[in-house]
């Protein structure tokens, strides 16, 4: 049988297993959760023949996020289509906004158009995004990025 100074000390152990527990748990939610964006971006303003004439797609990011990144090849650039897929971005931002600007360019980098979108940081969660990038016709012309 247990002497009262035993149950005691066993009842503060548990006590303050449970005060651990409990902060742990408090000082993991909510933080360096990651946020997800998935941006569907299209081509507007080209024919899917002119959409060779696309070398890179620039992303700028800001808002409650700041970056900079080039899309990879498979996803930019050499496809005779206007839908050029999906791309993701995370951040460990818990609220805000974050605005997407894609600029994209021909092999001799000079500029053919630009595209926007934003929303809103979803904690731990995803935000599904499009995009249009339009491009600019007489940057077409004048580069003769493609045949018309």
């Amino acid at each position: 049988m247990k002497t009262k100074e035993e149950t005691m000390m066993t009842m503060l152990k548990k006590s303050l297993l449970t005060l651990v527990g409990l902060g742990a748990l408090t000082a993991t939610s909510g933080c360096g959760q990651i946020s997800y964006f998935e941006v569907e971006t299209t081509l507007s303003g080209l024919s899917a023949s002119c959409a060779f004439a696309i070398a890179s797609c620039e992303v700028t990011v800001t808002g409650a996020a700041n970056d900079f990144f080039n899309l990879k090849r498979e996803v930019c650039d050499a496809k005779a289509m206007l839908s050029r897929g999906k791309f993701q971005y995370g951040t460990e931002a818990e609220s805000g906004n974050v605005s997407f600007h894609m600029e994209i360019f021909n092999g001799n980098r000079d500029k053919l158009g630009a595209g926007d979108t934003s929303g809103p940081i979803k904690p731990g969660g995803r935000t599904a995004l499009t995009m249009t990038v339009n491009a600019d016709p007489a940057a077409l012309t004048s580069t003769m990025a493609c045949a018309q």
